[in-house]
Formats: structure tokens, sequence, C-alpha cells
């Protein structure tokens, strides 16, 4: 079983942004806030990405060729990773019903176009939070799973010597009935 890396102190973040600028503005501005980053020119070479690698979070543009960011957040969700990874919406699509449909997919967050990187950062910190308590939370399952298997070793254990001792005990009272039968037996 695969399990999640401990918790870095900077996020890993994959972009899928068609469009150069963008993505190069993107990519910055997160290397600029401490973040390691990977940029895919789609979103087929960020779904390629994401398999190769593990990713906290990915920032993914709406509108693309291929895969849209919508189609690669639902890859994402249907082939998760080994951790939890946050996924970003982002588009010049600002109106509500874009950012239902984007939330139904499985994104945790919107961000729209022009980019703002105060808002950026908003979103980067909590992807960092819920990242986090995601890896905490895999650790403790994974520890519990540890003490499962522990206690059903011991409960096999326990019932194994349960049946022995009663397989003593047998022998116990037939090695008693064997001694009376020859006390009587010497005594007459």
């Amino acid at each position: 079983k695969i399990e999640c890396p401990q918790a870095a102190a900077k996020l890993r973040v994959l972009i899928a942004e068609d469009d150069a600028v963008s993505r190069r503005i993107l990519q910055r501005a997160i290397e600029r806030f401490g973040h390691t980053c990977a940029a895919a020119h789609d979103g087929a070479e960020a779904w390629r990405a994401y398999q190769d690698a593990s990713f906290d979070v990915v920032i993914t543009d709406w509108v693309m060729p291929q895969v849209d960011g919508v189609e690669l957040c639902g890859l994402i969700r249907k082939n998760p990773g080994p951790c939890y990874t946050y996924v970003v919406l982002l588009s010049v699509l600002s109106d509500r019903g874009h950012f239902l449909k984007g939330m139904q997919a499985g994104a945790d967050d919107y961000l729209t176009k022009p980019l703002d990187a105060e808002e950026l950062q908003a979103r980067l910190a909590a992807a960092e939070r819920v990242t986090s308590l995601h890896r905490t939370l895999a650790g403790q399952n994974s520890r519990l799973e540890t003490l499962l298997r522990e206690q059903e070793q011991l409960s096999s254990t326990l019932a194994d010597t349960a049946e022995a001792r009663g397989r003593l005990e047998g022998v116990t009272l037939a090695a008693r009935e064997i001694v009376h039968l020859l006390s009587n037996d010497l005594s007459l």
C-alpha cells in the first residue's frame, strides 16, 4: 500500500494552462510563495504528469483543448493518488453556475481570471491546511489498520491457546482417571 509522504514545508503544485503567458504568471506566483511547481500545456499533459508524480495541488484552467479543467478534475477524483489532491479551477467564467458545476465535478476551489496574487495565496493556504489534514488522517488510518491486524493476530493466538488449554485439561482428566484406576488396582 502506497502511503502519503510526510508534510513538506511547501506544496507540490501542478498547473494545467494552455495560455503560455497565464501559465508563466501563475508559475512565478506559486514559486514566489515558496512552493514547487510543474506546468503542463493542456489537460492531457497535466493528466499524464499527475499519473507520474504526486501533487498536493492541481490548478487547472477550465477551457483547454483535449481535456478541459472539469474533465481533468473528474479524472483526478476517479483515480486518486496516494494522497489527497486539492483541485482549483481557474477560469474567466465567473458566474455562479460555472462555480457550482466546477464544485460538483470535484473541485475544491475556484479562481477567476485575471489572477489576483493574494487570492491565489489564500487558496494555497487553504490547500495546505486541507492536504495536511488528509495526510494526518491517512497516517491515523494506517496506524489503526496496523492495530487491527495486531488485534486479529492476538485473537487468533488466544483462540489457539484456549483450544490447547482445553486439550490439556482433557489429558489431565484422563491421566487422573488412569492414576485412580491404577491406585485401585494396586490396593487390591
